[in-house]
């Protein structure tokens, strides 16, 4: 069993905040992820044509209507099962950040029982959820399961930092789409779902990148203890040198993301009219999730051990509380705890 370490303890912090906040927002979902559900639109070039007599007028395209107030069926979002989702998955991890060895099978089955209650919670049974985000989800929570099972079953051993990105491939793409379509009700259909895809393409970037890095300068030849090899020496000769192209694209991942919800956004952003808490939630997620990219890179382009390791691992530890928690208590507070929401929804 590790010590307790002031990096023990960080993981430990956060996996009962985690833990705790899944289960309340799991409760939530439950009672009232019903009474907030997000429709999405198309974008249209012009007009808001009809059908009449069958036949569109004016004319559609491959006979769907092409405008911004036609609903897009099944790619509605369920606001409070984004937020179960995201905190669930938060927590597995966190909690298998926690395990005394690579190979802790306790662990693991302890994991997969808490993502499968996860999958069996967040269903249409329980809540409105649409197919797409009843997949997403699903996929979401398999994918953690496996690689948590990955060191017991193929030996695969991810590290810490490794899995701090396999994490957020999922839960903060999710906390990306609730954040999104809480600032920006019935939005395009498309901002989701390509929001969702940059956040996801930039984490997946993200552990490349990482694993470039630590490659050896030579094989057999291992990066010494205080030292490992530098990603920003471009030489393109060497598979190492990937490096630059991976931080490069995460970059270009995040940077998408940021920028649709900014352009959706931009008349509103500093809008009074917009309630405090969904300003607090956006821009939460626009600072933290920068903050995730500078820290990252810093990191790396310190270069030392320590700083790639558990440098980068605990302040991501430390980020990934900062921008998921107070979203889940700011939506609380703003959509049930308020009268209005309590008008919707009766929690207790």
């Amino acid at each position: 069993m590790e010590g307790w370490t002031a990096g023990y303890i960080l993981r430990l912090s956060a996996f009962l905040a985690h833990f705790l906040s899944a289960l309340f927002i799991g409760f939530i979902t439950a009672k009232c992820g019903n009474s907030f559900i997000v429709d999405t639109f198309a974008e249209g070039r012009a007009g808001y044509p009809m059908r009449i007599d069958g036949a569109c007028q004016p004319p559609c395209f491959f006979g769907m209507p092409q405008a911004y107030l036609a609903p897009q069926k099944g790619l509605e979002w369920n606001i409070f099962a984004l937020l179960a989702a995201f905190e669930w998955i938060s927590a597995s991890f966190s909690l298998f950040q926690l395990r005394p060895s690579e190979d802790s099978p306790w662990y693991v089955a302890v994991s997969a029982l808490w993502n499968l209650a996860g999958a069996l919670l967040l269903m249409p049974y329980t809540t409105q959820v649409s197919a797409l985000q009843v997949g997403i989800t699903w996929i979401a929570l398999f994918l953690a399961t496996a690689l948590q099972a990955a060191p017991l079953v193929c030996g695969f051993t991810p590290g810490r930092v490794v899995m701090h990105y396999a994490e957020y491939c999922t839960s903060a793409s999710l906390l990306f789409v609730a954040v999104l379509v809480l600032f920006v009700p019935s939005p395009p259909s498309w901002a989701p779902l390509v929001g969702f895809t940059g956040v996801l393409v930039c984490n997946l970037c993200g552990i490349g990148a990482h694993l470039c890095l630590l490659e050896p300068k030579e094989p057999g030849n291992p990066p010494g203890k205080d030292e490992i090899y530098d990603g920003f020496e471009l030489d393109w000769q060497a598979a190492r040198s990937r490096f630059g192209l991976f931080l490069a694209h995460s970059w270009l991942g995040l940077l998408l993301g940021m920028l649709i919800i900014i352009y959706l956004a931009r008349n509103w952003l500093g809008d009074a009219i917009v309630p405090w808490w969904v300003r607090l939630i956006l821009y939460n997620l626009l600072v933290t999730y920068s903050l995730f990219g500078i820290w990252a890179t810093v990191c790396y382009a310190v270069g030392s051990e320590w700083w790639v390791s558990e440098g980068l691992g605990g302040g991501l530890t430390v980020l990934s509380a900062a921008a998921k928690l107070p979203v889940v208590y700011s939506v609380f507070f703003g959509l049930i705890a308020e009268p209005t929401g309590r008008s919707l929804c009766s929690v207790f």
